[in-house]
């Protein structure tokens, strides 16, 4: 059984945290300092949002709504490892130039909206 509340609690919290890595993504891309591992970032189960999703009982897991916000959510790290990687490079000129293709930011705002839908179908 789901404990609804503490469900829609997580959710609310990876909205906030996948946001707040966006915008340190911008900042490193202008600073050259990266908060964290790019390996690190990449990785969708290291996050603790990641690690709730991961441990979600099959009848949570096996919605379309948990499946497509388990695509957004490991297509997120992905997109933030590839950007965090070219900082740690030292290519913040290319790191910039990634983010302002808006793929990253059009992640996001696909998983914000997905897990917003997601929290508002949890009964």
């Amino acid at each position: 059984m789901v404990d609804v509340v503490a469900a829609k609690q997580e959710i609310t919290d990876a909205i906030g945290a996948h946001g707040t890595w966006k915008m340190r993504l911008q900042t490193a891309a202008q600073t050259g300092r990266l908060q964290g591992r790019a390996v690190d970032l990449a990785r969708d189960d290291l996050c603790r949002f990641g690690q709730w999703l991961g441990g979600l009982p099959p009848e949570m897991a096996g919605t379309d709504t948990a499946r497509e916000v388990k695509r957004l959510h490991r297509e997120f790290h992905n997109l933030a490892g590839g950007v965090a990687r070219q900082v740690e490079a030292g290519d913040t000129a290319g790191a910039r130039a990634t983010l302002e293709t808006g793929q990253l930011g059009e992640c996001s705002t696909q998983l914000a909206r997905a897990l917003t839908s997601w929290k508002m179908a949890l009964r």
